[in-house]
């Protein structure tokens, strides 16, 4: 439920502003927010293309120059059924490593050879979205390449 208009001798008055955690509950099915002028506005949040995407790898752990070796699976999964299409980016910091194209939601690659020094890395995965569905991300898998 939403605050009411006040009434004062100045004519209404709009609610105060709804608190953090009420404007995060109500972004899920709509409701109200204030504009940069103050203005409440209404809005209906439509999650029909919203996609979920994850990153799998086939080892936390890979040895240099053997990269190949290690394979990287995606999925794109959309909240209300269907195959989303396009493509999904995998980096490491701006780094691109591959770039998926899907069949049927999901796809794979095989990481470049030599392209990551010895070291830790945070691996991201990152959907465009296409016509019907909205982008995604993964937020990190860690990989560690070793010597």
């Amino acid at each position: 439920m939403f605050p009411a208009w006040a009434r004062s001798a100045s004519g209404l008055s709009p609610p105060p502003p709804p608190s953090p955690a009420c404007r995060l509950a109500t972004a899920a099915a709509g409701g109200f927010y204030q504009d940069s002028p103050g203005n409440l506005q209404a809005f209906r949040a439509d999650e029909s293309t919203a996609t979920t995407t994850t990153l799998k790898l086939s080892a936390a752990r890979v040895k240099f120059g053997h990269e190949q070796s290690e394979k990287l699976s995606v999925k794109v999964k959309p909240r209300t059924g269907g195959t989303p299409t396009g493509k999904v980016t995998v980096a490491a910091g701006s780094s691109t490593l591959c770039t998926i194209k899907l069949a049927n939601g999901k796809g794979s690659c095989a990481l470049p050879a030599k392209r990551l020094k010895p070291g830790k890395y945070r691996l991201t995965g990152v959907y465009g979205g296409d016509r019907k569905y909205a982008g995604s991300a993964y937020p990190a898998v860690s990989l560690t390449v070793v010597k």
